[in-house]
């Protein structure tokens, strides 16, 4: 059973989704910008020590910026990728 806040999502079985070239900028000690060239879903942002707490932990974003505030972590060596740009 899906709760409320739950959605479901299921592409087509043949359904190509362009990878969305993330990048991710330190804004400063408390935030993070992250770039999309077009949708991504299911972003993920972690650094070297798998520590960082963000506002955010998975998020889908439209193309162009947004930006993720850190709770807690360094933001130092980060990775950000989504479901859809892992090869």
């Amino acid at each position: 059973m899906l709760s409320a806040g739950t959605a479901f999502f299921a592409p087509a079985k043949y359904f190509r989704f362009k990878d969305p070239d993330l990048k991710i900028t330190v804004v400063s000690e408390k935030e993070l910008m992250v770039e999309a060239k077009t949708f991504a879903k299911n972003v993920e942002i972690r650094n070297k020590n798998d520590d960082l707490v963000l506002e955010d932990i998975f998020f889908d974003m439209d193309p162009g910026q947004r930006i993720i505030k850190v709770k807690r972590g360094q933001t130092d060596e980060l990775n950000v990728r989504s479901v859809y740009d892992i090869h």
